[in-house]
């Protein structure tokens, strides 16, 4: 294949395959795509899967991700001044590289007016079926419609060449193969003759049967196969979607509003329920004589029309009610107001459409219309898999017998009185088990709000299922049962899958079968319940470990008092098993402690796999209150758009480089503005109208995170990137505190060691939740940073928010005053400003991009070993835990900007030698102006610093 076809990035191939895949599914459910096939004579629907034909809708770009849609844009498919491409009025068929005939790599559309085609992205490919490649002859035709015609008609090897431009770049992949060049129009044909003058050509007939015998024989075209284009009668259910699609404009407008009226049934909120409409008189008038041939003699006009829909939302039925109020059926058995099914559990039925408007104008909005015994028989699926579980037959007393039963047999109830509790229709005992032994609601035993899983129990069956927000109702579901497990993800809401599970999970369990498939109703139900709870911060409940005890209170206070708070802290994290880093800890702990901030402080720990990074923020989120954590193991895109509330919380991701870039964008979001929106579309569950909401996520939020590898350049200027220490020394540290922390008798109970500081640092953050201060920096104006860099603008925001989270930390040893509002404020002091700058200030020196992080790493090295002259070797010996090639590409960095020289003779080792340069990058680029001149701050090498006094 030529290089030169395309050369598409990721995100464009992402992009392309994505939109395949929506328009390949839009087909089946698109009536005037399929008709514009059938019309042009293309009826058989192998052939539109062969050439994967497709076609848009208009939201198919709702959700999309910012990155998807530059991509989309880069490939021409957005919208501008006219209408956008990927749904506007005709068929869309992919182009392949034919080698790769499985990512596209571009889109032909064939618009309905006039049957004209054209690429809407960038042309390159061809339009092609899947088995192209197994051919050795190729038969290229200039117009979609052509193509598809030919493969209809038995031709081997059809691809669709749009333009003549497209070829030179596949001439690589067309050598060895013979090639037909076909078109309707000679003149057409020139065109790509001129770029391959070799290949056999046709001129074909419109209608291929009456091409010339020289013609269909090298097509290889035998004259019965070919059936000759015809026009196909209107189905039906097309021209009934038309008709509901029309009385309801007519109903818009005003007509039949007198009908309505005089029936009783002029309530708004029915009919936008209901999705009625007014079929006049004179309707025939405007349907072509095709039409109205399939159309019922029953079908009159003058009445008012109830459509029936499908799973789709497709009109596929309907109910006429003319004047004397006589209700005619037309149409296949549909649901009518799924709407009203898929928002209430329990349900009142009523016969007559004259009933239910009445129930609608009392208010009584979960009124459901089913007209007869036949129509409650083919939706009572459809109506438990909308979330009905209850009704009560309020209506038609001469079929309510037909309508229990067709109801009952799919799981639902009846009840007496509606606000009565939702039972099963499955078969129960008096006791209310089922199959003798089992309950018939699984019982809720635990809800892991971190890990989003919930278990529940029925008998000696266990029931494990994820509750992500952002699952939907495709779950996964773990059936249990004395050993025996059976595990599967599939729709829960959609009848005919549960079914098929539960026939498999009854296979591998040993329980019955009927037990499961009545089980998973109910935990759809629960699950349900679940996530509207999340959803709805006021309805959580509390957290069963916030209370605290009067000595909890005094205890967590009498620390907070103490000076030395910081050294104190680093104890308790070094009993907990974290061992050295003490410049980690601290800092670590003022994150923490920053998310009760404004502005939080972020930090992500960075070191080789087996460094201790999970032990270091495991630590962090134990001495945090759980109910300020929310610990992050994967995440989807919309993960952060559907959480509940983020507000002043500690969010720990396990490992940052399984983010994906969606996620990646969501967090920075939530780091710089504190907040994250969203604005989708839904259907509103009554009226099944589309409207647009917007969904807000509060913040602000502290990240803790890990990662073995460099990150999102954006995502970690948000954040302190933190070495980890990977010394032997630090090893053997970590070595000695494993075997320690195993060999200790109080290390395990309620009140142990570990018990006892988790409980005392919960109860310390917790005083500080509750004092809701807020603090000012009063000598913020005589902070002087360096500004040489755009970066420095983020780093003295995070220097800022370290100094008012440790401030807050040490609030009962710092001044305090009332503002304008009466509120109480922390004055923050010099000694804040001190530890900050201690902690921080080598990695502000690092701000500027200009090293690497293995060049500073390696800088630090040398420093610390005062190499003035040095081989590789010698670096190599101070760090063993080092490879060769990490110590390499750090002085390549240090050459890079001259503060390692380097020179070797023939057949020498070569010799490094540090330059005097290296003191303007360790130099202290932070201090404060005269008042009681602050002395120069902190060696940028030495992160292991434990604040003393204020200087200055």
């Amino acid at each position: 294949m030529n290089s030169d076809i395309l050369k598409l990035q990721s995100e464009h191939l992402r992009a392309l395959a994505w939109t395949l895949d929506r328009c390949r599914q839009n087909l089946p459910g698109n009536s005037v795509a399929q008709e514009f096939l059938r019309k042009n004579g293309l009826a058989d629907e192998a052939v539109w899967a062969a050439f994967r034909v497709g076609v848009g809708d208009k939201d198919m770009l709702q959700g999309v991700s910012p990155e998807g849609r530059a991509a989309l844009d880069d490939l021409g498919l957005l919208p501008y001044k006219g209408p956008c491409v990927l749904w506007d009025g005709g068929i869309l068929l992919p182009t392949f590289n034919p080698a790769e005939v499985l990512q596209p790599v571009g889109f032909i559309k064939v618009n309905y007016g006039q049957n004209k085609h054209a690429f809407v992205t960038p042309a390159q490919g061809l339009a092609c079926t899947a088995e192209i490649g197994e051919c050795e002859r190729v038969v290229i035709a200039d117009a979609p419609l052509l193509a598809l015609r030919l493969l209809s008609a038995g031709v081997k090897g059809v691809a669709v060449a749009e333009k003549p431009e497209v070829l030179p770049a596949l001439m690589d992949w067309l050598s060895g193969r013979e090639v037909v060049l076909v078109s309707y129009k000679q003149k057409s044909l020139g065109a790509y003759q001129k770029i391959m003058p070799s290949a056999a050509f046709a001129a074909v007939h419109t209608e291929l049967l009456r091409s010339n015998a020289d013609t269909l024989k090298l097509l290889g075209i035998v004259k019965s196969v070919v059936a000759p284009v015809v026009v196909p009668t209107p189905r039906l259910p097309a021209v009934l979607r038309k008709i509901v699609e029309y009385s309801a404009e007519q109903l818009a407008s005003g007509n039949g509003l007198e009908l309505l009226t005089r029936c009783g049934a002029d309530c708004k909120a029915f009919v936008d329920a209901y999705r009625l409409g007014y079929l006049p008189s004179e309707f025939q008038t405007v349907l072509p004589q095709d039409a109205k041939s399939v159309l019922p003699e029953s079908l009159r006009g003058d009445c008012i029309i109830v459509p029936a829909l499908d799973e789709d939302g497709i009109a596929v039925g309907a109910l006429t009610v003319d004047r004397n109020g006589k209700q005619t059926w037309i149409g296949e058995k549909g649901l009518i107001a799924p709407g009203v099914a898929s928002a209430f559990k329990e349900v009142k039925i009523a016969q007559s459409w004259q009933s239910v408007g009445a129930l609608f104008g009392a208010g009584e909005q979960n009124a459901l219309l089913i007209p007869s015994i036949e129509n409650a028989q083919a939706v009572a699926g459809r109506l438990l898999d909308s979330g009905v579980r209850a009704y009560r037959i309020v209506h038609g007393v001469e079929i309510a017998e037909g309508i229990r039963i067709a109801l009952n047999s799919a799981g639902m109830s009846e009840q007496i009185e509606l606000p009565a509790p939702v039972g099963t229709g499955s078969p129960v005992d008096v006791e209310g088990t089922m199959a003798g032994q089992y309950p018939a609601k699984p019982e809720l035993v635990n809800h892991d709000v971190r890990n989003m899983r919930a278990k529940f129990r029925a008998g000696d069956a266990r029931y494990e299922i994820e509750t992500a927000l952002d699952c939907g109702s495709k779950l996964e579901l773990r059936v249990e049962r004395e050993g025996l497990v059976h595990l599967d993800r599939f729709d829960m809401s959609k009848a005919a899958q549960r079914k098929r599970f539960s026939e498999s999970a009854a296979l591998k369990t040993k329980t019955p079968f009927e037990v499961i498939e009545a089980h998973l109703i109910h935990l759809l139900d629960a699950v349900r319940g679940l996530q509207e709870e999340l959803l709805n911060p006021a309805a959580r409940k509390a957290h069963t470990g916030v209370g605290m005890s009067e000595k909890d209170i005094a205890e967590a206070r009498e620390l907070l008092k103490q000076p030395n708070l910081l050294d104190l802290i680093a104890e308790d994290m070094e009993a907990l098993g974290w061992t050295g880093e003490d410049a980690n800890k601290r800092l670590l702990y003022l994150c923490s402690v920053s998310r009760l901030l404004t502005m939080p402080v972020s930090a992500a720990l960075r070191g080789p796999a087996s460094a201790g990074k999970s032990c270091s923020l495991e630590t962090v989120c134990a001495l945090t209150p759980p109910e300020d954590v929310v610990h992050i193991s994967r995440a989807s895109a919309a993960a952060f758009h559907l959480h509940p509330d983020l507000r002043h919380k500690l969010v720990l991701i396990d490992e940052a480089d399984a983010l994906s870039q969606e996620v990646v964008v969501a967090l920075r979001v939530l780091q710089s503005r504190g907040a994250l929106s969203q604005s989708v579309v839904e259907r509103d569950a009554l009226t099944g109208k589309s409207v647009a909401r917007i969904g807000e996520t509060k913040g602000p939020i502290s990240v803790l995170t890990s990662t073995t590898q460099e990150m999102d350049a954006e995502f970690i200027s948000r954040c302190y990137d933190l070495p980890v220490d990977t010394s032997p020394e630090q090893t053997q540290r970590i070595l000695q505190s494993q075997r320690r922390v195993r060999a200790d008798i109080d290390q395990q109970g309620t009140e142990s060691r570990r018990a006892v500081i988790i409980r005392r640092h919960h109860a310390v953050q917790r005083v500080l939740t509750a004092a809701k201060r807020v603090v000012v920096i009063p000598f913020s104006d005589r902070i002087e940073f360096p500004s040489s860099a755009v970066q420095y603008r983020r780093e003295q925001q995070k220097l800022l928010s370290l100094v008012e989270a440790s401030a807050l930390l040490h609030s009962f040893n710092r001044l305090k005053e009332k503002n304008r509002s009466g509120d109480e404020v922390i004055i923050a002091d010099l000694r804040d400003f001190e530890i900050a700058v201690q902690l921080v200030s080598g990695l502000i020196c690092r701000a500027n991009d200009e090293l690497s992080a293995n060049a500073w790493d390696v800088l630090k090295t040398l420093r610390k070993a005062n190499l003035s002259t040095f081989t590789l070797a010698e670096v190599q010996s101070q760090r063993p835990d080092w490879t060769r090639h990490k110590i390499y590409a750090g002085l390549e960095g240090l050459a890079r900007v001259e503060i390692v020289t380097c020179s070797r003779g023939r057949g020498k080792t070569r010799q490094y030698v540090l330059q005097a340069s290296a003191a303007s990058f360790e130099s202290s680029i932070v201090r404060l102006r005269p008042v009681g001149e602050l002395s120069k701050l902190s060696n940028p090498l030495d992160n292991n610093f434990t604040p003393t006094q204020a200087i200055g």
